[in-house]
């Protein structure tokens, strides 16, 4: 099953239904939810000021370390799931960022050793992880696995290290069939409620990183997030 929420980029490609792939959020992280509280469509919409995740507070504004954004998804009618958007061109290079905020699947360690729930939340971390890569190959099948490793948080609000993949492969951007790369990274447990995403797609050509360096250090973490 996709999950398109995971690529804005392979949504505007014209990929399967981004509705399906929002919808199987719950499914895909351990069950978490109900089709019935989610609503038909995913609601997309780009206010004129800040959004606000009301759940964890973080801030989404319209400019972001040199990014603009294009967008706010919410893929619930609780609105805890949802992604920002963000396009950067700059000297005839462009980039595309979409970062996801949504709920991490829940896990009871009452009665349980610390350690019993730790090994838990790793385990349905590494399945959202496995979820997310396999998405990225049914959108692309030529896709290639260029980088597998972690990355440092962000945030000095938590000090969870997050799993990178980075991929190439050849598609349509900005109207031109070229090979690009593209990285998702996936922050599991912050403020032990929270999974956090990043997903970029820039030409291959582009060095990106930089410029997603810059957008990552920019968007605040709640304090919230540092349990």
């Amino acid at each position: 099953m996709e999950r398109r929420r995971w690529s804005r980029f392979d949504a505007n490609m014209g990929a399967p239904n981004m509705r399906k792939v929002a919808a199987a959020v719950a499914i895909l992280l351990s069950g978490c939810g109900s089709e019935a509280q989610r609503p038909a469509q995913p609601v997309h919409f780009n206010p004129a000021g800040n959004y606000i995740h009301q759940a964890t507070s973080f801030v989404f504004p319209r400019l972001l370390g040199g990014f603009t954004r294009s967008g706010i998804t919410e893929y619930n009618r609780e609105k805890t799931d949802v992604s920002a958007g963000y396009d950067k061109v700059a000297g005839g290079q462009s980039a595309m960022a979409t970062v996801y905020v949504y709920p991490a699947p829940p896990v009871s360690s009452i009665a349980s050793p610390q350690a019993v729930a730790d090994a838990a939340k790793e385990n349905l971390c590494t399945q959202a992880w496995e979820g997310i890569k396999a998405d990225i190959i049914r959108a692309h099948p030529d896709a290639q696995l260029v980088v597998l490793d972690t990355i440092p948080s962000p945030s000095p609000v938590s000090r969870r290290q997050g799993r990178r993949a980075i991929y190439q492969f050849t598609g349509n951007f900005g109207g031109s069939i070229q090979p690009l790369r593209s990285e998702a990274d996936l922050f599991c447990y912050a403020g032990q409620d929270w999974l956090v995403a990043y997903r970029t797609t820039a030409p291959a050509a582009f060095d990106y990183r930089p410029d997603l360096v810059a957008l990552m250090r920019a968007l605040q973490w709640p304090v919230g997030l540092a349990r």
